[in-house]
């Protein structure tokens, strides 16, 4: 269990207050394994994460002051509790496979590999019921890359690769700056868009 989170508490008057009013249950498992077979190297990933909020009340207007956002002792607060939890997917698992290419010592060691990372929808704004655009949907991002380590038995190695395989845009955020009932506008920071290039 997680106690005392901070929550920002709006009152009548137009004043902000942080207070530690919410708690939440937190649960979940990661697996990693690693599997090297011959020149074949295969990497995965899961994890799955369960969060909830156990207790959340906040202000809605004056019909809902919330005079006790701690216990809402005056029964007049909002309870927020089944909204999600900021920044945290459900689910995300990745993967990927490398092969070294069977030269001679005198050529280098050639590995090209291909991976991806999934994850599942995420949330950007705790009240979804006030932001209801702050979700950014589930993605799966694939990357390639080849590597030349000792070229021909030198200190020198060099890489290409390219990230965003797939050329994912709108699908994938990476994070939100929701202001709907404020601004009247959502911001969002999407993944880089397919880049190409090669290291040495």
């Amino acid at each position: 269990d997680d106690t005392d989170i901070q929550r920002q508490f709006g009152r009548n008057n137009g004043a902000t207050e942080t207070l530690n009013s919410a708690t939440a249950k937190i649960k979940g498992f990661e697996v990693q394994q690693n599997l090297v077979w011959n020149n074949w190297e295969f990497m995965a990933q899961v994890s799955v994460l369960d969060a909830a909020f156990a207790k959340w009340w906040a202000q809605s207007g004056a019909a809902l002051p919330c005079t006790d956002p701690i216990n809402n002792s005056a029964n007049d607060c909002l309870d927020l509790k089944h909204n999600p939890f900021v920044g945290a997917p459900k689910t995300q698992f990745s993967g990927g496979v490398r092969y070294t290419l069977p030269l001679d010592e005198e050529v280098g060691r050639i590995t090209p590999s291909v991976d991806f990372a999934y994850q599942s929808k995420v949330a950007y704004n705790n009240n979804l019921a006030a932001e209801p655009g702050a979700v950014g949907p589930a993605y799966t991002r694939w990357n390639a890359r080849v590597e030349w380590n000792e070229i021909f038995q030198s200190r020198v190695s060099a890489s290409a690769f390219v990230r965003n395989l797939t050329n994912l845009g709108k699908e994938a955020w990476l994070g939100s700056n929701s202001s709907v009932t404020t601004f009247g506008n959502i911001t969002a920071q999407f993944i880089e868009p397919r880049t190409f290039g090669v290291e040495v």
